[in-house]
């Protein structure tokens, strides 16, 4: 039993695991971007009629809530992977 536990452990720090995490906070990064810069333009033409304000919000509005999504997503995995274990 405390093996399995020592290998779970042991696959969980590997490098390629820690690669994986940056990327995936990377693509949740650059979609809130994305999105956040289109919605800003739009919304800024809008209401501040000055797309570049719309723009600058919009940017970091859309990479908290990447951000925020991302840890949301990594909760919910360890979440899951330990009611996993426990069924075990």
């Amino acid at each position: 039993m405390d093996n399995d536990n020592n290998q779970q452990i042991n696959e969980e720090n590997t490098p390629d695991k820690k690669k994986s995490d940056d990327a995936s906070v990377g693509s949740s990064m650059g979609l809130g971007m994305c999105f956040g810069m289109m919605f800003g333009m739009m919304f800024g033409n809008l209401l501040f009629d000055n797309a570049s304000v719309g723009m600058c919000l919009g940017i970091s509005i859309g990479m908290c809530i990447g951000l925020a999504s991302d840890s949301l997503k990594k909760k919910n995995k360890k979440n899951s992977d330990k009611s996993d274990n426990n069924k075990n």
